[in-house]
């Protein structure tokens, strides 16, 4: 009973160790392309790149995500050079200590930065390091985030929103 009960430790084991090669194997080939690859370029956004009515969506952003009376933003955009790879940008909300992923939508559809995919809480999202992320295809490195917000600083635009 013993030697059963070792090798179905060991079998769950092995299936644990594969479901998480597996998953880092597919699911990182989707944020592959945002892992933010400092080949991109840093740029301040701009609506060629279909970044558009900023204020309006920073103002809807704190609006939903009960922002406070005064709120900071710097928004970064980034142009892919992969031709099959978005443009996107980052959205910094300080008073949140948040990261949003911004990716452009077809003319005429709404952006709502509340359903990122990617709503970064810098104070539980991100590692010291690549080994604490073991496989994680969410959480960030602290210096991604330090590279992003020294980028953002250089190349982005800043925006002060009121909560009306």
């Amino acid at each position: 009973m013993k030697h059963i009960k070792s090798n179905y430790t060991f079998i769950i084991f092995a299936l644990i160790i594969c479901a998480s090669f597996l998953s880092t194997l597919f699911f990182n080939k989707k944020t592959e392309t945002l892992e933010i690859t400092r080949s991109n370029i840093a740029f301040s956004h701009n609506e060629k790149l279909g970044f558009i009515n900023v204020k309006n969506i920073l103002n809807d952003l704190v609006k939903y995500g009960h922002g406070p009376s005064i709120n900071n933003f710097c928004v970064i955009a980034y142009e892919s050079k992969e031709k099959q790879s978005p443009n996107y940008a980052w959205v910094y909300w300080k008073e949140k200590d948040a990261m949003i992923l911004w990716e452009p939508v077809e003319i005429g559809e709404k952006v709502d930065l509340t359903y990122s995919r990617r709503y970064l809480d810098l104070t539980k999202d991100v590692v010291n390091n690549e080994e604490e992320l073991h496989g994680s295809t969410y959480k960030v490195t602290r210096n991604w985030v330090d590279n992003t917000l020294s980028e953002c600083k250089k190349y982005g635009q800043e925006y002060i929103i009121n909560n009306q």
